[in-house]
């Protein structure tokens, strides 16, 4: 919903996914450009600086100036392939009920390194806040749509993510 949202508002989106999985396919259903030919290797940190390389080639030569990261695994390689000087803000998106770690190392990831988290729970957000210590003005709550079971995914109809979108307002994070 995220990603419709921005490109309702103008903003080019790419959507990495892997082939054949059912993220994969649902983003193409919704019409979303999905990219798949950049594969990435989180579990395999030998092959991160060429993963990283062509990361940061995509990133420039598309012109990206944020990324929103939802897999924790491939969190390291946006945030490498992000520094410098010109490269993307980074924002990580939290769904997980998990407790967040206090640990130095995830201080430091969310408060300084990444632009903005988008947590999908406020619970969530005030636990970011609590435990991270971080500034309230970049995490933003986000709550992802639901439906009853019976409903299914075919049901959600275009008059229904409109309607979502209205009452989300204008995204976080863009400009």
């Amino acid at each position: 919903v995220l990603a419709e949202c921005l490109r309702a508002e103008g903003h080019q989106v790419h959507v990495l996914a892997r082939p054949g999985t059912r993220n994969h396919d649902q983003l193409l259903s919704r019409g979303l450009p999905v990219l798949s030919s950049l594969r990435l290797h989180p579990d395999a940190p030998w092959r991160w600086p060429s993963d990283v390389r062509r990361l940061r080639r995509w990133q420039q030569a598309e012109g990206i100036d944020l990324v929103n990261v939802f897999h924790a695994a491939e969190l390291p390689l946006h945030l490498l392939a992000a520094r410098g000087a010109g490269g993307p803000a980074v924002v990580r998106t939290r769904g997980t009920a998990r407790p967040v770690s206090a640990h130095a190392l995830n201080r430091a990831v969310y408060s300084r390194w990444c632009a903005g988290v988008i947590t999908s729970a406020e619970v969530l957000r005030r636990e970011l806040l609590s435990r991270l210590g971080m500034p309230p003005e970049r995490v933003r709550t986000i709550h992802y749509p639901a439906l009853p079971p019976e409903a299914g995914q075919a049901a959600r109809t275009d008059a229904a993510r409109t309607a979502l979108q209205a009452s989300l307002g204008r995204c976080p994070f863009s400009r």
